[in-house]
């Protein structure tokens, strides 16, 4: 499910960006009086700040991607089960991952553990839209 502030931006067309609803000023007091969510009226300072540029810090994390790799290997060479054990680490190490999010749902999947794909695949296309 979106967040208020992911189903917002999703909504907006080039002009519009999320830094333009502001205003001149960030009012958070009337946001808040408007009944606005806490972390949209965090959302919109953040990015208010940031002009126009995605407040975004993307982390290489060397040890979650030597999990994915062998994860990703040992999917192809039909072995699931320690593909999943793989990625679980490397999701733990790097939880904002959509490559580890992407082959963790692959190899739930191919275990047949549908709820756990399902979830993990929505995280990872959360992800996507966010890094857009």
């Amino acid at each position: 499910m979106l967040s208020d502030w992911e189903a917002f931006c999703l909504q907006l067309k080039f002009p519009l960006s999320p830094q333009r609803a502001k205003g001149m000023a960030l009012n958070v007091e009337a946001r808040r009086a408007a009944g606005f969510d806490p972390q949209f009226i965090a959302e919109l300072n953040v990015y208010a700040q940031s002009k126009g540029r995605t407040p975004a810090v993307f982390v290489f994390n060397p040890f979650a991607e030597g999990h994915v790799a062998l994860g990703r290997a040992l999917l192809a060479k039909e072995n699931p089960t320690r593909a999943a054990t793989e990625l679980e680490i490397a999701v733990k190490l790097a939880p904002g991952s959509p490559d580890a999010r992407f082959s963790l749902a692959s190899a739930y999947s191919r275990l047949g553990r549908k709820e756990d794909a399902a979830r993990e695949l929505a995280e990872f296309k959360r992800l996507e839209r966010l890094g857009k």
